[in-house]
């Protein structure tokens, strides 16, 4: 259970790591 919950946080980080990053080139081209 435990190792479960850790890698769904794991992934959320990685999601919210992608998002950054787009978000981050997105402010580039603008």
């Amino acid at each position: 259970m435990q190792s479960e919950n850790h890698q769904q946080t794991s992934s959320i980080n990685e999601e919210a790591a992608t998002i950054s990053k787009l978000r981050s080139t997105e402010r580039q081209a603008l």
